[in-house]
């Protein structure tokens, strides 16, 4: 078990402080940056993630107002009252905005975001073939 700044992480679950904003931290470890990040640092091909992956994508502290843009996007999402996606577009504009990405590094993520999911498909339809 790590204990960090108020947070537990066991191998099993992990814990967050009482003042963690759960679905903040889930809209943003379900972003297109941390996407990216976990295919380009990571190699990732399957899935869960593990708790050490995971951890290692840095959630900076938002804003108040990015805190509840970024989980009122995540409530719609889970309730279902998001039908057109725009509330992933307002969680990747927000997370963008507090990681400090230039348009021109919001380009190049979403490209490689979106080469890293391209090749996975091709690769589970590879193995799907193969069968």
């Amino acid at each position: 078990m790590l204990l960090k700044d108020g947070e537990c992480v066991s191998k099993d679950c992990m814990v967050f402080s009482t003042d963690a904003d759960i679905c903040f931290v889930l809209g943003v470890l379900n972003s297109t940056l941390a996407e990216m990040f976990y295919w380009t640092q990571e190699k990732i091909i399957t899935l869960p993630l593990t708790d050490e992956q995971i951890l290692a994508f840095p959630i900076v502290k938002g804003t108040e107002r990015q805190i509840k843009t970024i989980s009122d996007a995540v409530n719609k999402i889970v309730t279902s009252k998001d039908m057109d996606g725009s509330s992933l577009e307002k969680i990747d504009e927000t997370v963008y905005a507090m990681y400090g990405l230039s348009d021109a590094d919001i380009r190049l993520t979403e490209k490689i975001a979106d080469n890293s999911y391209q090749r996975f498909k091709q690769l589970i339809s590879s193995v799907n073939n193969a069968k």
